[in-house]
Order: C-alpha cells, then structure tokens, then sequence
C-alpha cells in the first residue's frame, strides 16, 4: 500500500470549519459507543449500529465527501460545511501517481 501525506492550506474559516466538523464526527462517535455500552436497541449489532449512524447524518444533516481536481493539486470538500476548495501542500504530485495502483 502506497501511503501520500499532505498539509492542506487554506484560509481561517476553513480550518474552523474543519475543526467543526471533527468535533461533530467525535460526537456522533460518541453516541454510538455509548449506544453499544449501554447495548440499547440501536447498539446490539453492528447492522443496527449502520443504521443509527444513517439517522445520525440526517438528523445532525453531516454529509460528507471530497474530490480531487485535475491538476492533482487541490482539493474540493462537499461535505455541507463550507470547507470548500484546499490546496495540497506535500513533496510528491498527486497527478504523478500511477493510476493502475489506485485502482486495487
């Protein structure tokens, strides 16, 4: 497995909504293990445990995803958080990657 790191640069709201985000992310986490401990009907299977999360992100209304733009530099966030577009900061190009391993 090939390991990339990258730094993200970006402006202060950015990185207010990102902390933000992983506040939420740590809640919901949270919910879940005290859902699991106290073994209430959503923490009794791991099926249960997927769909109490699912109700989790309609309630608290967390979707989450990102794309890489062309240029293998930036990054776009749409996530609902107003993150928005990142530029990567790292040694190696994402666009010199090869793409027949990112397909494994």
């Amino acid at each position: 497995m090939l390991t990339l790191e990258y730094k993200l640069d970006g402006k202060f709201a950015q990185y207010a909504a990102i902390t933000e985000g992983i506040r939420v992310v740590q809640f919901l986490r949270n919910k879940c293990i005290r859902a699991w401990m106290d073994r209430t009907d959503a923490g009794k299977s791991m099926f249960d445990m997927t769909a109490y999360t699912a109700v989790f992100a309609i309630e608290y209304k967390a979707p989450a995803g990102w794309k890489l733009e062309p240029d293998g530099k930036h990054i776009i966030f749409s996530d609902g958080l107003g993150i928005g577009r990142m530029r990567l900061i790292g040694t190696r190009s994402v666009a010199t990657f090869p793409e027949k391993l990112s397909k494994k």
